[in-house]
């Protein structure tokens, strides 16, 4: 927390607000977002599906009807199969839902001081 707070204070400055304008200079901030959802995403399981044929994938026969959960957690970490790449199917919500986080966690860190508390439960 520390060094977002740190970037924070060197490109907003101590006395002024956040603004749009400071969210493209405050890279610790944006990576350390991009981090936190890859590791820990807001959805980890998708909306259950259903195959309209059976087929067969990785080997494992997949039957017609059958209920599929996709598993979203596991999507960035094991890169021999997913890849970093997101795509043509990307959410395009995605874009203006990432510079709302920053925004407002960028404030709010600018606001206060935050840390993890130590060894409290």
């Amino acid at each position: 927390m520390r060094m977002v707070q740190q970037e924070l204070d060197d490109v907003v400055g101590l006395n002024d607000n956040v603004e749009e304008s400071h969210m493209p200079k405050l890279h610790y901030l944006d990576a350390v977002i991009k981090e936190t959802f890859r590791l820990h995403p807001p959805v980890p399981l998708l909306i259950p599906r259903q195959p309209s044929q059976s087929s067969i994938l990785g080997g494992y026969t997949i039957p017609k009807g059958s209920r599929i959960i996709l598993n979203v957690w596991s999507n960035y970490k094991d890169p021999q199969v997913w890849g970093e790449s997101i795509g043509r199917r990307l959410c395009p919500g995605l874009p203006l839902a990432e510079r709302m986080v920053m925004y407002l966690l960028a404030s709010f860190l600018h606001s206060f001081e935050a840390d993890a508390g130590g060894e409290k439960p």
